[in-house]
């Protein structure tokens, strides 16, 4: 039993979003995109802190539109939660259940369940309703049942390790989800040890730090090896990257291969195990229910860890045995995931938008090259608003220095170049598409380039773009060759040690050729932005200032989508 979809309506910043889940998602987006108030809608209908207390909304999480200047309040809040069986028949368990829930016996397709929370604008708290809704049964009698909540808060748990708990930046009381039973005091006593530890690690008491996280790594080591039974084992999430970049399934993979076992004890990773261990022990989850099948919402785990520490954070995030809802703001923890794990949200007049990698949107030549060469070497460029679409490392150094001169800062803009000699130009437009992120060209003029520009115009076309926000080609064969007839080939003769007015006819192919061997392409790219910026010189030339800025249109275009 899993939670496949979530709808919200009027809460908080939200005025309608529609949010598809599986297994894993990491959820990424700027940071008014509306992150935290989807994951705060799951908590407050899931969370077992709620179990047994009034259930309310209050006003100031009623979603506030402005009209003539005044914000007014909208409404009713409404919050949709749909499970689904992981194999069919997989709630046979659940038939004799105390709350007189009526399951169907069909072995040939997973049953649903929504639980649909709505609540109307009050001056004050407001006390919602509920149903319980589960095709081909009569639920209505249990209509606003609170024990019908509760009982589906034990049966799927939320647990919210939020950001900078992992690192003390939060509040450090711990407040377990629910009582360790009389016969679990052995539990106890290691989740103490545990919390000593890290206690004593934040509060800089230890008189012997290495000796206080070795202690640490140990107790919890200990607890999740003995008792929590919360992982799966060591390289379960490599393999799953592995058989995506090779573009297979698992079902037809085989379950012969080779069990990736990880090295343990590494420092990095004692500290990562402690703090993650301590994570989950503030969030309640440590003491949940044995039977129950928790959800975890886990925050910008990267938040002031050192790569290594955050990288020990992702192996135990990705072994964790339960459903997973993650944020982040990094690409290289991003980079650890299946790209098909990924949602990107946008948020324009308070709706949300989901963008993800549909099933069978690219093929398994797509994925291989894709999951390598974007998740692997250019992670960050997920976050971007626009890829600005390039051959080779000459645009890359080049570039943003170029949108510099002309006032503009790339990063900034949202606007990642990214490369595709490695990849090829169709999987990255189909992925640009499939996310909702602008792309626009940057062709050399030879006819690799003609054949990348053809593909362009392809996806521009089935789109109804106008070509000239798709894509730019020099005319001449290369960036190089463009600086060079476009006022820069004094810099070209000077690093190539060649004589420019010595009245003989030397190619400028030659030329250039001769600048990049003595020097390397990095470095030209580096004197072009030297003599772009003199006082005098042709400045930033035209075609590319064109394409800069179309490149920044697209951005704004994309935020205000």
């Amino acid at each position: 039993m899993y939670l496949i979809r979530l709808e919200v309506e009027n809460f908080r910043g939200i005025r309608s979003a529609l949010i598809e889940l599986g297994d894993t998602i990491v959820l990424i987006g700027e940071n008014d995109s509306g992150k935290t108030a989807i994951l705060e809608a799951i908590e407050k209908v899931l969370s077992v802190n709620n179990e047994g207390s009034e259930f309310q909304f209050l006003p100031h999480e009623f979603y506030q539109r402005k009209v003539n200047g005044e914000y007014r309040v909208e409404g009713p809040i409404r919050i949709s939660l749909t499970f689904r069986e992981r194999t069919p028949d997989e709630w046979s368990f659940l038939k004799g259940n105390e709350m007189g829930i009526r399951f169907l016996d069909d072995r040939a397709k997973c049953q649903e369940l929504t639980v649909s929370v709505r609540a109307n604008p009050a001056v004050g708290p407001s006390l919602p309703e509920w149903q319980i809704r589960i095709p081909g049964s009569d639920t209505s009698h249990l209509d606003s049942d609170p024990s019908v909540l509760d009982w589906i808060r034990r049966m799927n748990p939320v647990f919210r390790i939020r950001g900078g708990i992992l690192t003390g930046s939060v509040a450090t009381d711990f407040t377990p989800g629910s009582p360790v039973p009389s016969d679990q005091k052995g539990i106890e006593s290691q989740l103490n040890n545990i919390r000593g530890h890290y206690e004593n690690l934040l509060k800089g008491t230890t008189p012997d730090v290495h000796a206080e996280i070795q202690a640490g790594y140990d107790a919890a080591m200990n607890y999740l090896e003995e008792a929590s039974g919360f992982f799966q084992p060591d390289g379960y999430q490599e393999q799953k990257i592995i058989l995506e970049i090779l573009g297979k399934h698992r079902k037809n993979f085989g379950s012969g291969g080779k069990k990736i076992r990880l090295h343990h004890g590494s420092a990095a990773e004692m500290i990562g195990l402690l703090l993650f261990t301590t994570g989950m022990l503030q969030s309640g989850s440590l003491s949940a229910d044995p039977s129950s099948e928790p959800i975890f919402i886990i925050e910008d785990p990267e938040a002031n860890l050192h790569p290594m520490t955050l990288e020990a954070i992702r192996l135990l995030v990705e072994r964790l045995k339960y459903q997973k809802i993650i944020t982040t703001q990094s690409g290289d923890f991003l980079a650890g995931f299946p790209i098909h794990d990924l949602r990107r949200i946008t948020r324009q007049n308070g709706i949300v938008t989901q963008y993800r990698i549909d099933p069978g949107a690219l093929s398994s030549e797509d994925l291989r090259r894709l999951s390598y060469h974007i998740r692997m070497k250019r992670g960050a460029a997920t976050f971007a608003r626009c890829w600005l679409l390039v051959e080779g490392e000459t645009e890359v150094w080049l570039l943003p220095h170029l949108a510099r001169l002309c006032g503009f800062e790339l990063a900034m803009e949202g606007i990642a170049c990214v490369e595709f000699a490695q990849c090829g130009i169709a999987p990255l437009i189909k992925t640009a598409r499939q996310l909702g992120i602008e792309w626009h060209l940057l062709a050399d003029g030879d006819a690799a380039g003609k054949a990348y520009t053809e593909t362009a115009k392809h996806f521009a076309n089935q789109a109804g773009d106008e070509h000239s926000t798709r894509f730019t080609r020099f005319r001449e064969k290369d960036i190089e060759h463009h600086m060079f007839f476009n006022g820069y080939s004094g810099v070209y003769y000077e690093y190539s040690g060649f004589p420019q007015h010595t009245g003989q006819n030397i190619h400028p192919r030659k030329v250039i050729a001769r600048a990049i061997h003595r020097n390397s392409k990095p470095f030209m790219a580096i004197a072009i932005v030297e003599a772009i910026a003199r006082e005098g010189s042709p400045g930033v030339p035209p075609l590319l200032k064109r394409m800069i800025q179309t490149c920044i249109s697209l951005a704004i275009g994309e935020k205000e989508k």
